[in-house]
């Protein structure tokens, strides 16, 4: 058995969990001390859209993803060494595409016919191969010509399409074809002259299934100024979101959720988009998501009367999580009454400017926020890429995922309030604990044992640049299985909490074979490397898509290092992954 780095007596671990129900580790974050009950499930969210093709009779939404679905880290063991590292959000990964159902007509609105040939005019531009190779782009290109010419004058379009420029080439074919008037607006952005990066492929994504679940929503989110201008990564967030609002599996309008969509639109804190107001947005998705009447009941809640403000926006943040775990704070913090505020403006080198807040439900202080600042600037500079948010808030209450010392939403972190308290039994914990949180706006929505593994070595790298506590294992062994391969192949539901806590313990120890085997300069570029691989496709590897799992690892570390590392990596691979797939 592994002994903790900062392990008390048996006999004082025993005493002090008896007094603590439960200690929980945050989503995505290392294992925190072993809580008295155990809980078999982990939360899951639906995914986010991603940009697909409509099939010619038929389209049907993926289901919308949450940003950064909450993780949780495991309590460990009373006799377990100290917890490792434990958003978002994430902001924010789509799903993989899927066929959509049949053209219905909405039951709120006529939708304007297809009809099955028109005349080819003759006076109109040639329109590029790439528009005619598009789904329902021949159609388009034979029966409303104009429109055709309209996609295919893009510049980007026009002198063909490569794998980035398809989807977002593909939604506007789409619009044009079954929601002309939505078309209408959306070719008119100045932004999509000049290529379509990332953030605007996400966000034309969502409004193109915004037409197709809300159609008046479309054409609002199209006009906002913020979207007019460009789009940033937290402008992404919000179009994606307030899809996720509107998206239903039967195709049912929902009038009263497209009308509180709308609604939102119009309210303060969305007339320009900072990554607070993504967050607040978010929350309310997830609120929706796990009670519509909840989602509803907060919207009318007289603390948000007149709409939700930039400051109350803060708040809205936090409500998403809290409700899901522990409804009676949720009340609380709407009411505002008895919560504390504690909040600091960091610089950081690459990220700029970052707003720090620390949440209380009882008026106290301690040094959270400056072990919060800590691991912000540590983690940030060791990935050498820039945080993922300009907000970051955590919440210092028990609704956090059962069994966890702490679980990041993705809009806010939450750890309970145990650790919270200055020289107390789980004070020992807290830096760590932060850390952990703090990596998951990083590391999130991947193979569980890379974004644990990924979150628990950062969690020791930060408690390393604090007070030089030594980069090793922080886990017990895991008795479910010996290696990653293994653990995959099982039956998650079977596995349990104790189970799932393996994705720790053997994701930790390929991360910390490789930091030591590499060295710290050549490590951090192989996780730097990995991490960019969750943000974009790399189609100079032969892994698919972003969501990370042994592949995007072996590519990465592998990449451009020595023959003697490249078979370092091999070795270790073996050891903790076993045989690839």
């Amino acid at each position: 058995m592994v002994k903790s780095r900062r392990g008390r007596s048996l006999l004082t671990i025993s005493v002090a969990i008896t007094l603590i129900v439960l200690l929980v580790s945050p989503a995505c974050t290392s294992p925190e001390p072993t809580p008295a009950s155990v809980v078999e499930s982990r939360p899951t969210d639906a995914p986010l859209p991603t940009a697909t093709a409509l099939p010619t009779a038929t389209m049907a939404a993926p289901p919308p993803t949450v940003a950064a679905a909450p993780t949780a880290t495991p309590v460990p063991p009373t006799d377990t060494p100290a917890p490792t590292f434990t958003p978002v959000p994430q902001p924010t990964a789509t799903p993989a595409a899927t066929p959509r159902p049949t053209y219905t007509p909405r039951p709120r609105s006529t939708p304007t016919p297809i009809p099955t040939f028109a005349p080819r005019p003759t006076n109109t531009p040639t329109i590029p191969s790439a528009v005619r190779e598009l789904e329902n782009g021949q159609w388009l290109a034979d029966n409303e010509r104009t429109l055709a010419s309209q996609i295919g004058s893009l510049s980007w379009i026009a002198d063909g399409l490569d794998k980035g420029e398809a989807p977002p080439a593909q939604d506007l074919v789409d619009l044009a074809v079954w929601y002309p008037e939505v078309f209408a607006i959306a070719i008119e952005l100045d932004w999509l002259e000049d290529g379509v990066s990332e953030a605007e492929a996400a966000a034309l994504d969502s409004a193109r299934w915004m037409a197709f679940y809300g159609d008046e929503l479309a054409p609002a989110v199209l006009q906002k100024p913020w979207f007019v201008d460009g789009i940033t990564a937290h402008e992404a967030t919000v179009a994606q979101n307030l899809y996720g609002l509107v998206w239903i599996e039967d195709d049912l309008v929902r009038e009263n959720i497209i009308d509180a969509a709308i609604q939102m639109l119009s309210m303060p804190f969305l007339e320009t988009v900072t990554g607070k107001d993504a967050l607040a947005v978010m929350s309310l998705r997830r609120l929706e998501y796990g009670d519509e009447e909840t989602f509803l009941d907060v919207l009318a809640h007289p603390k948000l009367k007149g709409g939700i403000t930039d400051e109350g926006a803060k708040m809205v943040a936090l409500l998403g999580g809290t409700y899901s775990y522990r409804p009676e704070s949720g009340d609380v913090l709407l009411r505002g009454t008895g919560v504390y505020w504690e909040e600091r403006t960091v610089e950081l080198p690459i990220s700029g400017d970052v707003s720090l807040t620390v949440v209380r439900i009882r008026d106290q202080s301690t040094a959270s926020m400056d072990y919060l600042e800590h691991s912000v600037r540590t983690i940030e500079e060791f990935m050498g890429v820039g945080l993922p948010t300009n907000y970051i808030a955590l919440l210092y209450d028990d609704a956090v995922f059962p069994g966890s010392g702490g679980t990041n939403f993705g809009t806010h972190m939450a750890i309970q309030l145990v650790f919270d308290v200055e020289n107390g039994f789980g004070w020992a914990y807290t830096p760590f604990i932060i850390g952990h949180e703090v990596a998951h706006y990083y590391w999130h929505g991947n193979s569980d044992w890379i974004d644990e593994g990924a979150a628990e070595i950062l969690g020791s790298i930060s408690e390393f640049a604090r007070e030089e506590t030594p980069i090793d294992v922080t886990n017990n062994p895991c008795a479910a299985a010996e290696t990653i391969g293994e653990l995959e192949a099982m039956d998650p539901d079977a596995l349990g909490t104790r189970g799932f806590n393996c994705n720790y313990t053997l994701g930790e120890r390929l991360f910390l074979d490789l930091y030591h085997a590499l060295g710290e300069e050549t490590f951090r570029q192989g996780f730097s490397s990995l991490y960019l691989k969750s943000q974009a496709e790399d189609y100079s590897d032969d892994c698919e898509g972003t969501e990370l799992g042994i592949c995007h690892l072996v590519a990465a570390f592998k990449a451009d290092v020595s023959a003697t590392d490249a078979a370092k990596v091999d070795e270790i691979v073996a050891r903790w992954y076993g045989p690839l797939p």
